[in-house]
């Protein structure tokens, strides 16, 4: 006899092999402001103290049966800006069980409060409020003020006064007796016909002066925090065949209302070494789009600094099948994701599948700001980033794409960066791209000075309070003067 037993599906439970490990949330605060401390993967029930830097016993926490535990911390005032060590410590005997950096930055800016006009009450006002049904009316020495708003500060109108009892004008005429008949009055005298009132001359409207547009806002000179940052490349078309295009009106829609580098340059040709530029600092010596196994690369890119500061992050690829794909195929070219070149993450089976995944995941990550990842990579297939297709179609995708991501709960609540960039040009030897910064923080209208692919990854690690990876990005400067 057979059973047949339903199948049971039991959700699978992601644990941390690693050990105990803290985040924050945020992972940058000003001095005097909260943060959310989450500790996972401690030991069941266990308790110890957090420290700040030196100072010992900082806040004490208390692991639940599954070895978690969430408490909100103060940042101590008078920190000083920059990098700070969180760490959980265990009581007896003393050891420092898992630790996280929290970066320390100016308190942000108060915007001073927009100016109210409230008008006095009107004497009329206070006649119309004296009574219900009253026909009071104010006296002949009352005025009253119509106020606007002209230029943005409260103008006064002329004044306008009324006779007693809101009657005509009581002078009399030359030979009337106050209270009795005057001269047309008088029995057998010829009435004198009533002089016309000459018309009241209305002043000629003057023209409304049209406002001088404004500059751009200065900079603040500073990369702000983000909570997200969302980078889309492109694929080989230079400057001038984007800005300006006829073919591409979002594209020139968001690089005219918002930021856009000027003078931007890509770092070599062909793709495979921008890419690699983009999120490891180097190029590591590769001069081909040459395949991962062929090109592995043993170090470090942007995903390492953000998991090692406590953050989330991962690379949406367009066409891939499944994770971390290593050959091409269905408009998917490996070529056009680095991640896989780097050998210490590609060979972290799980963990490469859990942070380079196909393009399809990234609707339902956007749910929510919670499931949305700090750093988001996106690139689309060869057709979509222009590679293989027409300027037009890629711009299309692209209104499509962001249209998605601006409608993410995690854009509209949080502070958040879009950089749409392309690896090269054209193959010329001026390799000049166009970068566009979308958000926010982001000055509009403003036009940057000369950066590349080294100063895009300096200014995500700049935000994020993150080591360089390499020479390129070490030397680079953050692209600082894009935000307010």
């Amino acid at each position: 006899m057979v059973l047949l037993v339903p199948a049971l599906i039991i959700p699978r439970l992601v644990t941390d092999a690693a050990g105990p490990r803290l985040t924050l949330n945020p992972a940058a605060q000003s001095a005097g402001g909260t943060v959310e401390v989450r500790g996972t993967g401690f030991a069941a029930e266990s308790r110890g103290f957090l420290s700040f830097d030196s100072q010992a016993k900082f806040a004490t926490f208390a692991a639940d049966r599954t070895g978690t535990f969430s408490l909100r911390i103060s940042v101590p005032t008078g920190s000083a800006l920059g990098a700070h060590a969180v760490s959980a410590v265990s009581g007896s005997p003393r050891q420092t069980l898992a630790s996280v950096q929290l970066t320390v930055i100016e308190p942000a800016a108060t915007p001073a409060p927009n100016g109210t006009y409230q008008p006095t009450a009107s004497p009329r006002a206070s006649a119309r409020g004296s009574s219900k049904g009253s026909s009071a009316r104010p006296p002949a020495s009352s005025a009253v003020v119509a106020r606007t708003f002209v230029g943005g500060r409260p103008a006064v109108a002329p004044e306008t006064t009324a006779g007693v009892g809101g009657g005509p004008d009581q002078s009399a005429s030359p030979g009337a007796t106050p209270g009795g008949p005057g001269p047309s009055d008088q029995p057998g005298a010829t009435p004198s016909p009533e002089p016309t009132q000459p018309p009241t001359p209305r002043p000629t409207p003057r023209p409304t002066p049209k406002p001088t547009p404004k500059p751009p806002p200065a900079s603040s000179g500073r990369v702000p925090y983000f909570d997200h940052i969302f980078v889309i490349v492109e694929e080989n078309r230079a400057f001038n065949q984007v800005i300006g295009n006829a073919s591409a009106p979002y594209l020139n829609s968001l690089a005219n209302s918002y930021g856009l580098a000027t003078n931007y340059r890509a770092i070599t040709h062909p793709s495979l070494p921008n890419y690699i530029a983009m999120v490891g600092g180097s190029t590591y010596g590769i001069t081909s789009d040459c395949s991962p196994s062929s090109c592995p690369v043993n170090g470090l890119m942007i995903g390492d600094r953000i998991e090692g500061a406590g953050k989330s992050w991962r690379a949406y690829m367009e066409g891939m099948s499944a994770p971390c794909g290593t050959t091409n195929g269905n408009g998917y070219a490996a070529k056009h994701n680095p991640f896989v070149y780097f050998t210490p993450f590609r060979s972290n089976t799980a963990r490469c599948a859990a942070h380079d995944v196909p393009y399809t995941g990234l609707a339902g990550d956007l749910a929510s700001a919670v499931t949305t990842p700090n750093f988001v990579w996106i690139t689309p297939n060869v057709c979509n980033d222009m590679h293989d297709c027409s300027v037009a179609t890629g711009d299309a995708w692209l209104r499509s794409a962001t249209s998605m991501i601006f409608a993410s709960p995690a854009w509209r609540t949080q502070n958040s960066l879009l950089l749409i960039t392309w690896d090269e040009d054209d193959f010329t030897s001026v390799n000049q791209v166009a970068t566009i910064m979308v958000g926010s923080s982001v000055n509009p209208g403003r036009r940057s000075t000369a950066y590349n692919h080294y100063s895009l990854l300096r200014t995500v690690e700049t935000s994020w309070g993150l080591a360089p990876l390499a020479g390129g990005d070490a030397s680079a400067a953050p692209m600082r003067d894009f935000f307010r």
